[in-house]
């Protein structure tokens, strides 16, 4: 009995520890673009737009990049919608996220990120993973 008492506690201690990272990196190098959400525990954050983006759009471009997030806007059924990612940490290391936070600010620096959203701008379509997909 507790014989996964000790691989939880380390593997607990391994999930602060990579969360702790991802919010030092996202404030900072991001923090005039986000306004990050820490939780007590889990294994994602939530970085909410400090400006007007289109988060569907921006998930797209990190898609393109390799580098997987989800947009917030595609958790509400009705507004107000908040744009944002939800981020995932439990599968990076440290130095992963540095690379991958380097990308982020690039993909919210590109043109086009800050065009105003409304819920009905959003296609109908399938989500898969957080992501829109046209059912064309």
């Amino acid at each position: 009995r507790g014989h996964l008492a000790a691989p939880i506690r380390r593997m607990n201690g391994i999930y602060r520890t990579r969360r702790a990272s991802l919010v030092d990196l996202l404030r900072t190098h991001l923090s005039d673009r986000l306004s990050v959400q820490v939780p007590a525990g889990g294994m994602q954050i939530q970085a909410l737009f400090t400006r007007t983006m289109d988060d569907i759009e921006v998930v797209r471009h990190l898609a393109e990049r390799n580098i997987c997030a989800r947009p917030l806007s595609s958790h509400y059924s009705r507004a107000p919608v908040r744009q944002g990612l939800f981020l995932g940490f439990a599968a990076w290391r440290p130095d992963e996220m540095s690379s991958a936070i380097a990308e982020l600010k690039q993909v919210l620096s590109l043109p086009g990120r800050r065009r105003p959203v409304r819920r009905s701008d959003q296609r109908a379509g399938t989500s898969i993973g957080g992501l829109e997909v046209d059912q064309d």
